[in-house]
């Protein structure tokens, strides 16, 4: 099954990852940067392109954010949504 998972770097995406990978899922998960992308992948060096790539969705927040990540060829079966705003900007 190939699955979009977002929020790629978080900590409930980083279970739900390996849990994909373990059971042969191809997986394409969304981060906020090459370098997020870079980390997560030196965690899972024994897979592929073919079974984890990414797709880089800066931010969450701005309309329309996810209509490259959710073009896939072949077409994603599942997505599972993990990501979530984040920011530095509390005010209470």
């Amino acid at each position: 099954m190939r699955v979009l998972l977002t929020g790629g770097s978080g900590f409930i995406a980083a279970h739900v990852l390996e849990i994909l990978l373990e059971h042969g899922h191809s997986v394409v998960t969304t981060v906020r940067s090459p370098e997020k992308a870079r980390l997560v992948a030196e965690n899972h060096k024994s897979y592929g392109k073919d079974k984890l790539d990414f797709a880089i969705v800066e931010d969450i927040a701005q309309e329309n954010a996810f209509d490259e990540a959710v073009k896939s060829d072949p077409p994603f079966e599942a997505v599972i949504h993990t990501a979530s705003p984040f920011h530095f900007n509390v005010t209470d």
